[in-house]
């Protein structure tokens, strides 16, 4: 016999990047998901909560921010029954980045999905590490100085944090999100980001925010990257909206003026899918054209395989 419980729904949530997840949690560990087991229906008095369905008990791995030496095993409530916000996920037999924090006085996820991260092998595991540990470092920098404005000293620290977060695909969505990466970066930065833009092309939106990073930086190497990356994405069947405007980037690393092109957002729903035929018959012809114009030949490039846990940069959470 099958029992079907009702979904719990609750209202949709803001983005949260590792940013503020750090500022936010109570406890931060790098942990192996042991088991998740079901709980009773419990009620809280709160609204707010819904009520939670499920225990994940975590081993210890490492903790990056509070206490909790390795082996020690620590219960998290959450609630995969939720629709909307999408709920934390632990995965049994994974090891997590979990972001936590007590509730009732047990611990729970901060911000749902955003607050479960899964590394995928020791690089990346390396590249959460070093993100959480800067942002701790900034925040602990955080003393807001005159007329309710923030320290020169943490506004550079926050826009480090920013650059060295975007520079790993494991965080880069957490570095580039709510982000504008121009203003005030240094020489150093651009070289940086040239090298991660090369070394793990974006192959979505990203690409946009590192152009305008690296306007004005002139780098061989980055012109023959972004060519491939447009390559592949234009030449399948449908390209991205934002493939002509990662082309007009381009367009002006080889010295032209693009003209005006509609944003994609600004399209009517109606007009959607006639838009998106018609942009992505331009775009190719623009592509086609522009490859002639500068005899380009660009090499084909391989994608990252999809993770086993997507995080907020793979799926959009509710």
């Amino acid at each position: 016999m099958f029992v079907h419980a009702p979904r719990a729904e609750a209202e949709s949530i803001a983005p949260l990047t590792l940013w503020t997840l750090t500022q936010e949690a109570e406890l931060v560990v790098w942990a192996d998901v042991e088991r998740v087991s079901p709980l009773p229906r419990v009620a809280y008095s709160s609204p707010q909560f819904p009520d939670d369905s499920d225990v994940a008990t975590l081993k210890v791995r490492e903790t990056w921010k509070s206490s909790a030496p390795p082996g020690e095993r620590i219960d998290v409530h959450f609630s995969s029954n939720l629709d909307c916000p999408a709920p934390a996920r632990y995965e049994p037999g994974l090891a997590v980045v979990a972001f936590l924090m007590k509730q009732r006085g047990q611990w729970h996820t901060v911000a749902y999905s955003y607050g479960t991260r899964y590394p995928e092998g020791p690089s990346e595991a390396k590249a959460f590490r070093r993100v959480v540990m800067a942002a701790r470092e900034a925040h602990a920098l955080r003393t807001p100085g005159g007329n309710g404005k923030e320290t020169p000293e943490f506004e550079a620290a926050r826009r480090d944090w920013h650059v060295l977060a975007a520079l790993h695909p494991a965080t880069r969505w957490d570095g580039l999100y709510g982000a504008t990466l121009g203003p005030g970066l240094t020489q150093t930065h651009r070289q940086q980001l040239a090298r991660a833009l090369v070394e793990h092309p974006p192959f979505d939106a990203e690409l946009l925010e590192f152009l305008a990073a690296l306007r004005g930086f002139p780098s061989k190497a980055v012109d023959r990257k972004v060519a491939s990356i447009l390559d592949a994405l234009i030449t399948e069947k449908e390209a991205p909206a934002w493939a002509g405007f990662a082309l007009d980037r381009l367009r002006e690393r080889y010295g032209e003026k693009p003209g005006w092109r509609r944003p994609w957002y600004e399209i009517p729903s109606n007009e959607l899918d006639e838009s998106k035929a018609a942009n992505t018959a331009e775009v190719a012809r623009e592509w086609l054209a522009f490859k002639k114009r500068h005899g380009l030949k660009p090499r084909p490039l391989s994608r990252l395989s999809p993770r086993r846990v997507p995080g907020p940069g793979d799926a959009p959470s509710p």
